[in-house]
């Protein structure tokens, strides 16, 4: 098992399978939808006491916003009606978990999937923000070659995902407008 934000090619670098946030673009493989996820974006009480909050995604550009460069434009966030927002910020990082932690720590703003933010906007630890403006959540597949017989490992692994990630009608807290 291989954990990496990378986007691998799964038939040339022998991989049996891939989770993918976002609509599959490679047609060649077989996609199996596990759930749904929203990116978030969020920060600490701390922060926001110190900088404010934003009101509209346009106001992100006074604030340390937290750049994640696995999206494939970082430096622009998206939000409804495919509004494109340019983001700056002194931390850059290839993972979301980090972005989160710094996040917390009230070093920015994150724009990040719920399913790692979920427990710190429970916890109160970060604020979710901007909610009016988000865009709507997006698929998470499981994706395999479609050349190949799925291993029952693989079965398993697949049935136990979409047995245990958030399903699309489970609330998530903080939900601010």
């Amino acid at each position: 098992m291989h954990f990496s934000d990378r986007l691998v090619n799964l038939v040339d670098e022998g991989f049996d399978m891939a989770v993918r946030v976002g609509k599959p673009g490679d047609t060649t493989l077989i996609a199996r939808k596990l759930c749904n996820s929203q990116l978030i974006v969020a920060a600490s009480p701390a922060y926001l006491v110190a900088r404010g909050v934003p009101q509209t995604p346009q106001d992100l550009a006074g604030h340390d916003c937290l750049i994640d460069t696995n999206y494939r434009d970082p430096l622009r966030w998206t939000f409804a009606q495919n509004q494109r927002v340019a983001v700056m910020g002194r931390l850059t990082f290839s993972n979301a978990s980090a972005c989160m932690i710094a996040a917390e720590s009230g070093l920015g703003i994150a724009s990040s999937p719920d399913f790692v933010l979920a427990d710190s906007l429970a916890s109160g630890r970060l604020v979710r923000l901007l909610a009016a403006y988000e865009e709507p959540p997006m698929g998470v597949f499981a994706l395999y070659p479609s050349g190949r017989h799925l291993a029952l490992k693989m079965r398993v692994l697949i049935d136990f995902l979409v047995q245990h990630l958030p399903h699309p009608s489970t609330p998530l807290p903080n939900r601010t407008e």
